[in-house]
């Protein structure tokens, strides 16, 4: 309770929020694991595994929150526990992963006592607080508009989705900074997977975004049709924050 009114949540949306939470929070060592070990195994030159085991992930999501909202109609507690059962079907295809022989990630304790801690925590300093302001600017807008929430463009029923990204951006930024700290045990500089695969996105973001950027602008109501959104005052409101994000 004290998390969710953190969180501003409305007296309207409480009920779903805390369902939804608690699931979340059961949960929650699962899918941090599944978030730091994506980093590292292909760091660790398994990227095959890690796309297999997200997108088994996402499958398994995806007909538990079909299956379990369309068809047994259960509450929104069956969406969290989709995002959680998933994780924990692509934890355990994980665990291949250390049958490799070559694999550099193994349970034991580390020897390596010449490097300081400065140093190895450095190059992730700034990935980490990026993400820390990331936070803090989510948390003072939803204080802001925290009285007046639908016309932001989200509305209450954003607040589950709130907790969501909070708790990805907080993983992702350790995640981040957990690179170089590996690179740098293991006296590497690794340049390859990661950065390689952002630089591809990079470039394929410049063809793609713009133009689904271009399209929501002039049709903001498909969007608003695809996630069925009814609330009047929504209706009325959502299409111009749309434009405003699809400019910004």
């Amino acid at each position: 309770d004290p998390l969710l009114k953190f969180l501003w949540t409305t007296p309207e949306n409480v009920a779903f929020a805390k369902e939804y939470l608690i699931v979340i929070l059961i949960g929650f060592v699962v899918m941090t694991m599944v978030f730091a070990w994506m980093y590292i195994f292909v760091d660790d030159n398994n990227p095959n595994l890690v796309m297999v085991g997200t997108v088994v992930a996402a499958v398994v999501n995806v007909i538990i929150d079909l299956v379990g909202l369309n068809v047994f109609h259960f509450g929104i507690w069956v969406a969290a526990f989709g995002t959680v059962f998933g994780n924990f079907v692509a934890l355990v295809i994980f665990f291949f992963h250390f049958k490799k022989k070559d694999t550099l990630c193994r349970f034991v304790k580390p020897t390596n006592s010449g490097i300081k801690a400065g140093e190895i925590l450095k190059p992730g300093f700034p990935l980490a607080l990026t993400y820390i302001l990331a936070i803090l600017q989510m948390f003072i807008q939803n204080f802001v508009l925290s009285d007046e929430g639908g016309t932001s463009g989200l509305g209450d029923s954003a607040v589950m989705d709130n907790l969501v990204v909070f708790l990805a951006i907080f993983i992702l930024g350790q995640c981040e900074s957990i690179m170089p700290i590996a690179s740098a045990y293991f006296g590497e500089k690794n340049t390859s997977c990661q950065l390689l695969a952002k630089r591809m996105l990079f470039r394929i973001g410049l063809i793609v975004i713009p133009i689904i950027l271009i399209l929501l602008a002039i049709f903001p109501e498909a969007f608003m049709r695809v996630f069925s959104v009814t609330d009047e005052r929504m209706l009325e409101t959502l299409p111009f924050a749309i434009r405003i994000m699809c400019i910004s």
